[in-house]
């Protein structure tokens, strides 16, 4: 069976988010399919990541956006009434390559991850399969809550287009899956009759092995320093976070870790450079993780499923994060810990790294959970059914 994998970004496996998802998600199709996969990018696409993904695939097509064009395209599509994160990824001319490409493949079924990539095959009478991955309306609308008077009319306008865009594109396609049943709820709205497919992320099973590292990091942010979630997290950790352990005459070092971090973010850790170190664009994040006592996400602008959560405690640190970022793992609720204020978020750091030995027996506990319940052959099965099973064909392509 062939299967036709169209996506918005290149899952070039060092990377995080949708990318990583869609790597691992690859690898397990392999097993049941041939794929030819067709990508979308606006950055270079570099050997090593091809190399990568090639075991895995029949062929990769990657088609290169241009900034110039991409600019023209999303003003254009603005009076048609496609949101900026639809209209980005749109190009007439690759369109028709892949409209040729589809012809000459004769796949089976379409899988197509992000409503970013929609566009490109919305209209194919084959079996389609639509990985809305988070609810991108939710996403925006909390920005526009979170964002300066300047901006803020241009996110609330993308907000209320996706939302439009994300129920008009449901039904272009056979089957729909979405990682948490908050995202998939807040696109159904009132109409509770729209059915989405859980399709949970995995863990890579090597942040569960073993380290002899020493834990010199006493409290770890990681994650893309370029998503406005992690930029607004971090600004909450230092500003707010830091001040309150201060207060209570705690002494604890911050480490930032992740890729491509913010110019703003740069200047604001270097105005604490006693308290708080960079570490930027990490080549293995499981050597920080295994360095790290307390993993702390206070994270309320972002949506889905936090895996940087799962790598966390994978790796044996204590974890405190939100409410917002617990929501996408219902499931771990017993093995993490939840903060809202800054006071909140003290407390606890404070009385986790005090009994940071104490608590090994619970960390091993959750570690457990995480192996059993989080692996990307586990949560890719769903998935893997929906395509086997989804045969609709309305005729020629």
């Amino acid at each position: 069976m062939k299967l036709f994998i169209i996506s918005s970004r290149f899952p070039y496996p060092l990377e995080k988010g949708d990318k990583l998802r869609l790597y691992y998600q690859i690898q397990e199709l392999s097993k049941y399919f041939e794929i030819v996969l067709c990508c979308l990018t606006d950055q270079v696409v570099s050997e090593l990541g091809m190399t990568r993904l090639r075991p895995y695939c029949r062929s990769i097509h990657v088609f290169r956006l241009h900034k110039y064009s991409v600019f023209f395209q999303v003003v254009k599509n603005y009076f048609n009434g496609l949101p900026a994160q639809v209209s980005y990824f749109l190009n007439p001319g690759i369109k028709e390559k892949i409209k040729d490409l589809i012809r000459s493949e004769s796949p089976d079924h379409i899988y197509c991850q992000l409503i970013r990539a929609a566009e490109y095959v919305k209209d194919y009478p084959l079996p389609k399969t639509l990985d809305y991955m988070d609810c991108f309306s939710l996403s925006t609308y909390k920005r526009a809550l979170n964002t300066s008077v300047w901006t803020r009319w241009f996110w609330n306008l993308e907000s209320r287009l996706l939302k439009k865009y994300e129920l008009a594109v449901y039904t272009s396609f056979n089957q729909h899956t979405i990682i948490s049943s908050i995202d998939a709820s807040y696109i159904s709205g009132d109409n509770k009759d729209i059915p989405f497919t859980l399709v949970s992320n995995g863990l890579d099973q090597r942040f569960l092995k073993d380290a002899n590292a020493t834990r010199d990091i006493d409290i770890l942010f990681f994650g893309n320093l370029s998503y406005f979630s992690n930029i607004n997290a971090v600004e909450f950790l230092i500003k707010e976070i830091l001040p309150a352990l201060k207060r209570r005459n705690k002494t604890l070092r911050i480490m930032i870790a992740g890729a491509q971090p913010e110019k703003s973010l740069i200047k604001l850790i270097g105005y604490h450079p006693d308290s708080v170190t960079l570490q930027a664009n990490v080549i293995d994040a499981k050597v920080i993780y295994k360095r790290a006592k307390i993993f702390v996400a206070p994270i309320t602008l972002g949506t889905g499923q936090q895996n940087k959560v799962l790598e966390a405690i994978a790796s044996g640190c204590e974890v405190v994060c939100s409410e917002d970022v617990s929501a996408g793992l219902p499931g771990l609720i017993n093995y993490i810990s939840l903060a809202s204020s800054p006071d909140e978020y003290a407390e606890l750091i404070i009385k986790k790294w005090d009994s940071f030995d104490q608590n090994r027996t619970l960390r091993n506990k959750a570690k457990d959970f995480v192996k059993e319940n989080f692996s990307w052959e586990k949560n890719t099965a769903p998935l893997v059914e929906l395509i086997k099973t989804t045969k609709l064909h309305l005729g020629p392509i």
